[in-house]
């Protein structure tokens, strides 16, 4: 996992996805992989890498907005899973329970924005 961006080193902030994604490959028979591309405060922001699926689970103290930037798969929203695609914008309120898998051979590229600023991992596997 590379290391974040700090806030106070940037104005503005260019990222190229593609070359991010191959500089940061998913570890051997890995069922996901997060890059973090910032950190801030009032925002983080990871680049997600879906192969298999995301355990469900809920962030106690921080909402996720994601934006499917590649792939195909759904996501657990209450008790249904929707279809994901290109395009496809998902939010979720802390303490929802969702999950994210991909379809088969086709990993699932996303961007993952947290409010507020994450200093550490929140997200806690429920049944």
């Amino acid at each position: 996992m590379t290391h974040p961006i700090p806030v106070e080193a940037v104005s503005a902030l260019i990222l190229r996805v593609n070359d991010i994604l191959s500089e940061n490959p998913p570890a051997a028979g890995a069922e996901s992989h997060l890059v973090t591309l910032f950190h801030g405060k009032g925002m983080t922001l990871l680049l997600a890498q879906i192969i298999g699926s995301l355990k469900p689970h809920i962030h106690t103290t921080h909402e996720e907005t994601i934006y499917v930037l590649r792939g195909s798969g759904q996501a657990l929203v209450g008790s249904q899973w929707e279809d994901l695609s290109p395009g496809t914008v998902l939010h979720f309120q802390d303490q929802a329970v969702h999950s994210i898998r991909a379809e088969a051979g086709n990993p699932l590229v996303f961007l993952c924005h947290f409010v507020p600023g994450m200093k550490e991992m929140d997200r806690i596997f429920v049944e």
